[in-house]
């Protein structure tokens, strides 16, 4: 992102003022301290004419607020319907 905002000529502040965000979270995101909003990365495409490049990587932006072992659970978990388990000893859920 960093790369792109500065291709176009934009200050983290001017990206900010232009996607509605502060220079501090633009600054938060750049450096990797804060994850960014899937519609952030939509306005920030927009506004650095980066033509999709960004939009693009929005699912993998997503898995990184699991740490690394959990990533393929979570993947596993949002495409899940439905849980099937029988136990004798057992009862799962919140009773």
């Amino acid at each position: 992102m960093k790369l792109l905002r500065e291709a176009a000529g934009l200050t983290q502040a001017q990206l900010g003022a232009l996607v509605g965000y502060s220079e501090a979270q633009v600054a938060a995101v750049e450096q990797g301290r804060r994850i960014p909003k899937p519609e952030m990365i939509d306005a920030i495409d927009r506004a650095v004419g980066a033509r999709g490049v960004l939009k693009a990587m929005k699912k993998e932006v997503a898995k990184a607020r699991y740490p690394s072992f959990f990533r393929r659970y979570a993947e596993l978990e949002a495409g899940a319907l439905e849980l099937h388990a029988c136990d004798a000893q057992l009862v799962n859920g919140l009773l």
